[in-house]
């Protein structure tokens, strides 16, 4: 059974800037009863992790290396492709969106080490394209 967490992009706080709290950071720290996420977006984990063993979490940005086989007996190595898109839950799996194409993949289809975290849509923006905030 794979372990249920969560992770929340947080702010604006004081300082006018957002924050990304994981939920160990809430118990760790004994201050869930005084946190709310009324100004937060919730991201649940995967279950999986990176090549590098980062845990990925909705919203992160990975980079996925495609790897395109001759024939059923993966020894043949026809191709490889870099994707970098944004891992999302559609109907029943994890998957990863670019450019508006989706690409489903978790945990079913691919090996993990294939992935690697390069941050999230949040914190890291530029990575798709879009503003820092």
């Amino acid at each position: 059974m794979r372990e249920i967490k969560f992770r929340a992009w947080i702010g604006p706080w004081a300082s006018g800037k957002y924050r990304m709290i994981y939920s160990g950071d809430l118990s760790e720290k004994g201050n869930a009863d005084n946190f709310t996420f009324d100004n937060g977006i919730l991201m649940q984990y995967t279950g999986l992790r990176d090549k590098n063993g980062t845990e990925i979490y909705e919203g992160d940005i990975v980079k996925w290396t495609r790897v395109t086989f001759e024939d059923c007996s993966r020894t043949v190595i026809e191709k490889t492709e870099d994707i970098i898109g944004e891992v999302y839950w559609v109907e029943t799996m994890w998957a990863i969106r670019r450019d508006g194409a989706g690409y489903l993949l978790m945990p079913y289809f691919v090996e993990s080490d294939e992935f690697e975290v390069l941050g999230n849509k949040y914190e890291h923006p530029h990575l798709l394209g879009g503003e820092e905030q």
